[in-house]
């Protein structure tokens, strides 16, 4: 999910603190391992979401069970070569996922299910394929800090409310042969891919959830979409923007807290000439895990 920034490039970051001990916000109290997968997580976050990080090395079994320490609402699995990540939200039913990355409609035998306290994983190469090595990030969504859900496209633009906050970021996935995009507060909608913003994606944030347009990836006709929105919730999650300088080992402290866990960074411009757009508003939510060795 990580892009190579050009000079002067403008980019929006969603940026995610992994809290490696015990904070006033969340005490540490469960932790696990699965083979090659250790992590620790919270099961306490007042006004904050729940996450945990993980890695593991695929086996080619199906309904392979991978632990984390709750059930999640939304979980990537990306393998560290070229391959597309993956994602499932608690809003999708039956054996289905999305592939991030490419054409792809839902698709089965990748992530499979939710559990109690974690997630199966099916036999597809892009999450379980033998030797692989995979890395993973789940999310328990919070009424003030993370919402998952899900609406039917009609072709003409909708709002979509009911969220409880104005989100910061929001993440829709379609089940349609179209990638999966993201929108940041003030921002543009882009695929998770390395071209350029789409027209008519997401066209607002709203005061309880957001608006899309008649864009394939976000409101085609009778095409159902899940989405999961984050809020701002301080110290944990931020968003915001930097301006690219194509200078390498590049300190970003924007977020104002340190050892993030997860952190997608879009460019938002090409040039220099486009950076003129509000700054990005923050989102925290504090998670509380530390990523595996």
């Amino acid at each position: 999910m990580r892009r190579v920034l050009s000079a002067r490039a403008l980019v929006a970051a969603l940026v995610v603190l992994a809290a490696a001990v015990p904070t006033a916000v969340a005490a540490f109290v469960a932790s696990t391992s699965n083979s090659g997968n250790s992590f620790q997580a919270a099961s306490i976050f007042p006004g904050a979401i729940k996450m945990a990080t993980g890695t593991f090395t695929g086996d080619g079994t199906d309904n392979r069970a991978i632990t984390v320490g709750f059930q999640p609402d939304f979980v990537m699995v990306k393998d560290e070569g070229n391959r597309e990540a993956v994602a499932r939200s608690s809003s999708m039913s039956g054996d289905v996922s999305k592939p991030m990355g490419t054409l792809t409609a839902l698709q089965a035998d990748v992530i499979q299910s939710f559990t109690a306290n974690g997630f199966t994983l099916g036999t597809n190469n892009r999450v379980n394929q033998s030797t692989r090595i995979y890395h993973w990030v789940a999310f328990k969504a919070n009424s003030q800090a993370m919402h998952v859900g899900t609406y039917t496209g009609n072709g003409t633009g909708q709002s979509i409310s009911g969220l409880g906050f104005s989100p910061e970021l929001v993440i829709l996935m379609g089940n349609n042969a179209q990638r999966t995009v993201l929108h940041f507060a003030g921002g543009r909608t882009y695929r998770f891919d390395t071209g350029t913003s789409i027209a008519s994606g997401v066209s607002s944030m709203d005061a309880d959830g957001f608006t899309v347009g008649t864009a394939l990836e976000t409101n085609a006709a009778a095409t159902a979409y899940h989405y999961v929105a984050f809020n701002d919730v301080a110290n944990s999650i931020d968003v915001s923007s930097y301006a690219g300088d194509g200078t390498d080992n590049r300190n970003v402290t924007t977020p104002g807290f340190t050892t993030p866990c997860c952190s997608p960074a879009r460019r938002w411009s090409r040039t220099a000439s486009r950076r003129s757009r509000p700054t990005a508003s923050r989102s925290a939510a504090r998670a509380t895990s530390t990523p595996a060795a």
